[in-house]
Parts: structure tokens; sequence; C-alpha cells
């Protein structure tokens, strides 16, 4: 076979990875082309893909620096990045225009790619959500231990709450903030709050029960919906009072009719 021809299928592989992914499946396929399966090494092309997208993603560096830290330690970088081609190429997506975008699309792969029986894969998916979630609320996160809110209002039963700007909602097997992060026993929640484009960025740590009241609150539904869905019950005053305790962080607004 010509140099010319082993160029042409190289190229091809190169500019669709799911060729190569085929190809590392199935020698006949390599075969077909009139390629000796053992003196064409898929592998090395594959890697050689995986290096092409982390050069793509090198401006995500900046903005996931502890992300592309722990990739590099657990030494998974170019297997991951390699897989994201394929996944790029079957989905027919190009990469999304911004970097906030871009890394939410990445998160999303890793989310999908890693093996949950793998700390180290836990560790890494803790770390781009974390990271992902400063980037997309604008960076520059504080975490006070009582951040100043609106003076305590009471909830009542037929109060809607509504959060307050923007929040997103994770939770973890390790501490993302640390700054050796270690898997733990038990989840660890976090809230990425800003009230405002003006107001900081706060992370706030959640205990269940307002991860989940937080995670339902979505300005369509009554505390006495709420507490029904989450206990079965009409609200109790320790339900209100709780409401009532995370209104006054100002993380939620409480509309009555």
């Amino acid at each position: 076979m010509s140099g010319r021809q082993v160029h042409s299928i190289v190229a091809a592989g190169l500019a669709d990875p799911r060729l190569l992914a085929r190809w590392a499946a199935d020698a006949g396929a390599l075969v077909n082309l009139g390629i000796a399966p053992e003196e064409f090494d898929v592998g090395a092309l594959r890697k050689f893909a995986g290096l092409t997208t982390i050069v793509r993603h090198n401006g995500l560096r900046q903005d996931l620096p502890r992300t592309f830290r722990l990739l590099s330690a657990a030494q998974i970088e170019i297997d991951l990045f390699a897989d994201y081609a394929v996944h790029l190429a079957d989905a027919a997506r190009r990469l999304a225009p911004g970097a906030t975008a871009r890394a939410a699309e990445l998160a999303e792969f890793i989310g999908h790619w890693i093996d949950p029986g793998r700390p180290a894969h836990l560790l890494i998916h803790d770390m781009v959500r974390h990271e992902v979630a400063i980037l997309s609320l604008g960076g520059d996160a504080i975490a006070p231990s009582a951040p100043p809110g609106p003076p305590r209002t009471a909830a009542r039963a037929d109060a809607i709450p509504a959060v307050r700007g923007v929040l997103f909602l994770r939770d973890f097997h390790s501490d993302p903030r640390s700054a050796d992060p270690e898997p733990m026993p038990d989840r660890l929640m976090l809230g990425y709050w800003r009230a405002s484009a003006t107001d900081p960025l706060l992370i706030v740590e959640l205990d269940a029960f307002t991860y989940e009241l937080l995670r339902r609150a979505d300005g369509t539904v009554s505390a006495a919906k709420l507490a029904h869905a989450m206990t079965g019950a009409a609200p109790t005053r320790r339900f209100l009072a709780a409401l009532e305790e995370v209104a006054a962080l100002g993380i939620i607004t409480l509309a009555t009719p």
C-alpha cells in the first residue's frame, strides 16, 4: 500500500474518530481497506486524536485548572478526550462557542464517561462540576458563614417559595473546595448562589432537607404542596421554620397570594 493511501486513511480517521473506534473493534475493517492490522497502530492514532481534542480545549485550562490537574494526575486525560472526540462525532456536534457552554458540555460527558467504582474518577467528576458551577455564575466564589439576607419573615402554608437569583445545587463524594480532595463516606451538598449580577457568588453548605427543599422550590408550588411532596403531610411548624431560615439567608422569597 502506498504512503499516499496510508496518509489518506490516517487523515480520514482523524477527521472522523468514529472510524478509529470501528477499526480498533474490528480488524477486518482495516483488512478491507488493504491494511494489515499488525502494521497499523490504531491505538497510537486514537491517542493522537485525543491529544488533538485536548488542544482544542486548551482555553478551558484557565477556567478548569484543578480538573485538568486531576485528569493529568490520574493519567486518563488522553483516553478521556479520545472518547470525547468520538462522542462529538456521534452527536454531529461542534464545540460550543463560549467557554462556559464548552465547559458544561465537557462536564456532562465526564459524568457519563467515569467509572463510579474508581475514586479518582469520582474526584474528577466532583471537581469539574464544582468549577463549572463557579464559572457559570461568574467566578470569585466566597463562602461566608452567614450570608446577608432580608429580614426574617413568617412562612405560611400558602406561601410560594422561589429562588432569588440563580442557584445551582450539587452533591459530591468529596469536598472540591479543599486543597487536596479525598473521597468521603457521606455526600456533601452545596448550593452555588448569586442573587444578582452585582452580588457576590456564595457557596453554601446544605443539609439533605434544605437541599431537597431548594430543588423543588421553583416558584410555582406552595409550601403546603412542598410539604406534602416531601413528607406526605401538611406543613408542620418545623417545616415552615425551615422555610423561614432559608428565606432569612436571602436564597428564596416567600410570596403569598
